[in-house]
């Protein structure tokens, strides 16, 4: 009798533990999608009110913090668990490192994109030569700007090469 009471207590303790690892971690959940939309809430008033604040920037900025706190959240839900961060982190900064090799020319068109963005050298709808091409700007995004050129050609061009051209709008 003795023995089966200890058993009852043991799994009644287990519960409550998986239960308040559970709850914690919903509400680590729960608080990121809030803090998620308070910060892109903020971040389009503050794009609305500084004209040098562009949409090109704001998308950015909240695809990045967004990155940053999942992020963040699943660091947090797996320490609720019990899981030993320290390789986690480990193999993120390696992961980091292989990645950052990798894509080295997608994040140099990123950064690229970002100085565009900041120094507003031209906008869409303005006429524009970027080294020996010529057009008016259709689109522009973090990685790229896409031209239309006089004869109607489409030029998508990586805003690492539009970045490192002259520009004359």
């Amino acid at each position: 009798m003795e023995n089966e009471m200890e058993v009852l207590y043991t799994a009644i303790s287990w519960m409550e533990r998986i239960g308040i690892q559970l709850i914690c971690s919903i509400a680590t959940i729960i608080i990121a999608k809030i803090l998620l939309r308070v910060i892109k809430k903020v971040l389009t008033k503050v794009e609305q009110k500084y004209e040098k604040f562009t949409p090109l920037m704001l998308g950015f900025l909240i695809k990045l913090i967004q990155v940053l706190i999942w992020i963040l959240a699943i660091l947090v839900v797996l320490g609720f668990w019990g899981i030993n961060l320290t390789p986690v982190i480990a193999g993120l900064g390696v992961t980091g490192v292989v990645l950052g090799f990798a894509l080295q020319e997608s994040i140099s068109s990123i950064f690229s994109g970002m100085m565009l963005a900041i120094n507003q050298p031209f906008g869409i709808g303005d006429y524009v030569d970027i080294g020996s091409t010529s057009g008016t700007v259709k689109a522009m995004d973090i990685m790229s700007v896409t031209l239309r050129t006089p004869d109607n050609k489409k030029i998508t061009m990586s805003n690492k090469i539009v970045w490192s051209q002259v520009i004359v709008n």
